[in-house]
């Protein structure tokens, strides 16, 4: 794999700043004018990727945010927090984070293959489709 240049070192600290390709570039030297265009370039080479990756790994290391952490830390909050509000807030964002509160709905249709021939005259006669 090819070494990055300083210059492409440079938009890899910036482009972890905000994740803003056109305003990394431009921040790490590269011309105004082609900046958004030279940033869609670097961010499809490999090396430039992973180094991306590292920054962006070393910095979630360093400030201790994983999933786990997150969610060890809200259910302590849902568990012990002095206020109900925040007790309540903190069950509620683990609820999010679980999807425990979406709506969902599932929707079946049954295949042509194992409809009867009579449902599926039926079906052609009404004009509505399979699954009702």
């Amino acid at each position: 794999m090819t070494t990055l240049t300083d210059r492409q070192k440079r938009f890899c600290e910036e482009y972890i700043k905000d994740f803003n390709g056109k305003a990394a570039a431009i921040r790490a030297g590269y011309a105004p004018k082609s900046a958004k265009v030279m940033a869609s370039k670097l961010l499809t080479k490999g090396n430039l990727r992973v180094r991306l990756k590292q920054l962006t790994d070393r910095i979630t290391e360093a400030a201790e945010l994983s999933a786990t952490w997150v969610i060890n830390q809200l259910k302590d909050l849902s568990e012990n927090a002095q206020s109900e509000s925040a007790r309540v807030q903190a069950t509620v964002a683990l609820g999010k984070y679980f999807s425990l509160f979406t709506n969902k709905l599932e929707v079946t249709q049954s295949p042509l293959t194992e409809m009867s021939d009579e449902r599926l005259e039926e079906i052609l006669q009404m004009g509505i489709s399979p699954s009702h």
